[in-house]
C-alpha cells in the first residue's frame, strides 16, 4: 500500500513494529529512481489513543528533529525529512479545515484546467493520504538496535569498548553541537548505521538548553526510563550541562560489559544505588559478586562506572573526560586495519545473528512496542539475557540478611 506523506508518495514495503500507541513502517519514495530508492522510516502515532502527555511527546520530538535536520553535518541523530502534526484545540482545527477547503478549490481549478493534473491526481486519490493523521519520515538505520548486540552475548571485550566510544561521540555531538539533552538514553534508543556509526533516536523527551550563540537555558528534566534516569531528574532540578546523560551512559557501561543492571535505579530506596550514593563501593561490588555473580572487572572500568553514575553531576566526567579514559585507551589507538577487522566482525556478529533474530520479532510484530528494555536477542533462544527491569528490593528478598548484615558490619547507611 501506498501512503502519501507530505510531497512525497511512499510505497510501505513491511511494518517494522507496532505498539499500542503507534504503528512504524519502512517504505520507499516512489518519486526516487528505481534503484536509488533508499528506505525510510514512517511513524504513524494513534493519535486518537493518545492522552494529552503523549501527544506533547510526539509533538516536541517532532519539534526537536526539525531542528536536528538543520545541524550542519549531523551524522549522529536520526533526523526528519516530513511531518504533520494535529493540532489540539477547536480553534486551531477550523483554521486548518479552512485552509483545506480553499487549497481544494484552487486544486479543482487546476485538474479542469490541466487533463495531465487530472489524471495524476486520480491515480494519487487511489492511494491512502495522511493528510489527516499525525506522522513523520526519517532514515534506516540497516544495523539494528544497540539492544540487539547487547543481549546477543557475543561481543567481545574491544567490540564493546569500540561500540561504547562511538556511542559517547554521538552524544557528545549531540550536547555540543546541537544543545540538546536528550534524557531519554536507553538500550532501545541507539541505533547502529552500516559503518557502525551510533545513531540517537527517539528525542520525545528531550530539552533545548542551549542557543545558537551557546547560552544556557537551564531545563527541567522528566520522563524517560527509571532504570537509566539520573537522581537529580527525581528531584525537578534544573539541568544545564550533559550531567544527567552522562548518568544514563554509565548505566549503558555496565550493562554492555556484565549484561546486567547495576542497580534498579537510582532512587534513594533503591538498595544497590544507596550503596553508590554512600560510597560504599567495596560493600556495592561484594553485592555485585553476592547477587549478580560480577567480579573481575578491570580497575579502568570500575573507575569511569562509578564516575559516570555518582550521586553527584558535578563529579561526573564530561564527554572529552570519558573518550580519553584509560578504559577506552584501547579502541583509541586503533589502526586503520584493527578498525576494519572490528567492523567485519560487527557485520558478521549483525549478519549471521542479529539480523535472523530481528526477523523473528518482525514477525511477532513485537520490535517498536518500547515501553520497557527488549532483550529480543536472548528471547528468541529462551535466554536470560537482561535481568528483570524491575529491581525492586522485594526482589532480593531471600537474601535480605546477608545484604542487611553487611550493611550492619560496614556501618549505617541509611
Amino acid at each position: 500500500m501506498s501512503e502519501r506523506c507530505g510531497k512525497y508518495t511512499y510505497k510501505k514495503e513491511e511494518k517494522f513494529g507496532s505498539g499500542e500507541y503507534g504503528c512504524v513502517y519502512l517504505a520507499r519514495k516512489e518519486e526516487e529512481k528505481e534503484g536509488e530508492k533508499k528506505l525510510y522510516v514512517i511513524k504513524f502515532p494513534l493519535w486518537e489513543k493518545m492522552d494529552d502527555d503523549r501527544k506533547k511527546t510526539f509533538k516536541n520530538e517532532v519539534k526537536i528533529l526539525d531542528k536536528l535536520s538543520k545541524i550542519p553535518d549531523n551524522k549522529y541523530t536520526s533526523i526528519i525529512y516530513d511531518s504533520n502534526v494535529l493540532p489540539e484545540t477547536k480553534k486551531e482545527d477550523k483554521k486548518i479545515e479552512d485552509k483545506k477547503v480553499e487549497e481544494n478549490k484552487i486544486e479543482e481549478n487546476k485538474i479542469e484546467e490541466n487533463k495531465i493534473e487530472e489524471q495524476k491526481q486520480n491515480k494519487e486519490n487511489e492511494k491512502t493520504n495522511s493528510s489527516e493523521k499525525p506522522y513523520y519520515v526519517m532514515d534506516y538505520f540497516s544495523r539494528g538496535l544497540l539492544v540487539d548486540y547487547a543481549g546477543s552475548g557475543k561481543l567481545t571485550e574491544i567490540q564493546i569498548k569500540y561500540i561504547f566510544k562511538k556511542v559517547i561521540e554521538s552524544y557528545k555531538f549531540l550536547h555540543e553541537k546541537c544543545g540538546i539533552l536528550h534524557l531519554d538514553i536507553k538500550f532501545d534508543n541507539i541505533m547502529m548505521d552500516k559503518d557502525f556509526n551510533a545513531i540517537i533516536i527517539d528525542f520525545g523527551f528531550s530539552k533545548a538548553y542551549k542557543d545558537e550563540k551557546g547560552n544556557i537555558n537551564p531545563q527541567i528534566g522528566s520522563g524517560g526510563s527509571k532504570e537509566f534516569a539520573a537522581p537529580e531528574l527525581y528531584k525537578g532540578k534544573e539541568l544545564t550541562d550533559e550531567k544527567a546523560d552522562i548518568f544514563s551512559l554509565g548505566v549503558i557501561l555496565f550493562a554492555l560489559v556484565t549484561r546486567k543492571y547495576g542497580f534498579g535505579c537510582s532512587r534513594n530506596n533503591d538498595p544497590f544505588y544507596k550503596l553508590i550514593r554512600k560510597n560504599k563501593y567495596k560493600l556495592y561490588w561484594d553485592c555485585m559478586k553476592k547477587f549478580k555473580k560480577i567480579e573481575g572487572l578491570s580497575e579502568e572500568f570500575i573507575n569511569l562506572y562509578l564516575a559516570m553514575v555518582s550521586h553527584k553531576p558535578k563529579k561526573r566526567p564530561t564527554f572529552e573526560e570519558i573518550l580519553n579514559h584509560p578504559f577506552l585507551k584501547e579502541v583509541n589507538n586503533l589502526t586503520k586495519e584493527q578498525e576494519i577487522q572490528i567492523k567485519k566482525e560487527l557485520e558478521d556478529l549483525y549478519n549471521n545473528h542479529i539480523k535472523k533474530v530481528v526477523k523473528v520479532y518482525k514477525s511477532n510484530d513485537d520490535i517498536i512496542n518500547n515501553e520497557h528494555l527488549i532483550t529480543r536477542a536472548g528471547e528468541s533462544k529462551g535466554d536470560v539475557i537482561f535481568e528483570n527491569k524491575k529491581l525492586e528490593p522485594k526482589k532480593i528478598s531471600k537474601d535480605r540478611l546477608f545484604l542487611n548484615q553487611a550493611i550492619e558490619i560496614d556501618g549505617n547507611i541509611s
